[in-house]
């Protein structure tokens, strides 16, 4: 990842405030991919390029999440489409 370009955000203002895409990609440097899987609407290419993605679960709590973390939180996704982006994934 590049260095930071906007500034820190608070976990109060990912509860309640609908980020960018790219704040939501700056709050992985500091918080869990569960809290922005929980309280954010993340984009189908967010989710399996960085919820979804080993590389970004640091914890045992992020490495449990799967597919239907994601369908359970993100309504707007379907199960179709998630298993269609997966399988474009090579990680």
């Amino acid at each position: 990842m590049k260095p930071p370009t906007i500034p820190y955000i608070s976990k109060e203002k990912i509860k309640t405030t609908q980020l960018t895409e790219e704040e939501q990609r700056e709050c992985l440097r500091h918080h869990s991919i569960n809290l922005l899987l929980v309280h954010q609407k993340l984009s189908l290419d967010f989710c399996v390029k960085y919820i979804l993605n080993p590389r970004f679960q640091n914890t045992a709590e992020e490495e449990d999440t799967d597919i239907y973390d994601v369908l359970f939180y993100q309504k707007h996704i379907t199960e179709e489409e998630l298993v269609e982006a997966m399988d474009k994934t090579d990680y």
